[in-house]
């Protein structure tokens, strides 16, 4: 992840000072950190890891050249100004032969001629590497200054100025930044796979059984007439069993008292 802060730097002092603040913008006024912000606010969270570079653009005329080496002094500021750690890199324009320099203007005449390219050379300079933003002192704001050599060196002329923040991600979050639309439907895709081999194993399971429900069980009490095939202990089949006897030993007596009754009926009426 990447983030930009122009620098415009202010040549009426000396040495020459620009100022970039990575505040979220409701703590930053005209590219300044605004008057109410608290000391405390910050633009990474605890912890974070960053590089912190500066991209200047600078003219290929003459006076650039005799410039030669310059140093790029950076400040990490907190908002309230308190500062956190210092930088110096030593940086210089490109040198391009005569020869070179008349080749890329012929090449690039009508360009050139036309606006669409300038006569001038970005130069990158690195300033701090995997630093960690510390929870006491949060990153604000970069404060960077051009200063000449030793023994009366002077400044280069900038055209332009920005200073680059760019966050050490993890694997993970450096692939979803890079690659945001691959990322999301390689997940998509992940959680669909996921999804239907769930359902797959939920279905093999059903199929074999191993959701269904246990049997049911008799509770204590329950006639036997009323309880399931199957589940009948060998105590309650003899009952039933003498209990099937005894109602057909009843009937048979019955029977026969029946017949005895009917039979003393019938010798009544033939003696009368």
């Amino acid at each position: 992840m990447r983030t930009r802060a122009p620098l415009h730097f202010d040549y009426t002092a000396s040495p020459p000072t620009a100022t970039a603040v990575f505040l979220p913008p409701r703590w930053v006024v005209n590219e300044r950190v605004a008057a109410g912000a608290p000391a405390h606010a910050r633009a990474l969270p605890p912890g974070t890891r960053f590089d912190l570079a500066v991209r200047l653009l600078l003219p290929e005329h003459p006076a650039n050249l005799a410039v030669g080496l310059f140093q790029v002094v950076a400040t990490l500021q907190r908002a309230d100004g308190a500062p956190i750690a210092v930088a110096s890199r030593p940086a210089a324009l490109p040198y391009r032969s005569l020869p070179v320099r008349w080749a890329r203007r012929a090449a690039l005449g009508p360009l050139l001629a036309a606006g669409l390219v300038g006569e001038a050379a970005e130069v990158e300079v690195p300033l701090f590497v995997s630093l960690a933003d510390a929870r006491a002192q949060p990153l604000a704001q970069l404060q960077v200054q051009l200063v000449g050599r030793a023994g009366g060196g002077s400044v280069p002329q900038v055209a332009a100025a920005t200073a680059v923040l760019r966050l050490r991600l993890g694997p993970l979050a450096h692939a979803l930044h890079r690659w945001p639309l691959s990322s999301a439907l390689l997940c998509t895709g992940a959680t669909v796979a996921a999804l239907l081999a769930a359902a797959l194993a939920a279905g093999l399971l059903v199929a074999s059984g191993e959701l269904l429900a246990p049997p049911p069980v008799v509770p204590a009490g329950l006639p036997s007439w009323e309880a399931p095939e199957g589940d009948v202990s060998d105590g309650e089949a003899a009952e039933e069993e003498e209990e099937g006897e005894g109602l057909g030993n009843g009937a048979e007596t019955e029977r026969e008292t029946g017949d005895a009754r009917a039979e003393v009926g019938l010798r009544r009426r033939v003696g009368l």
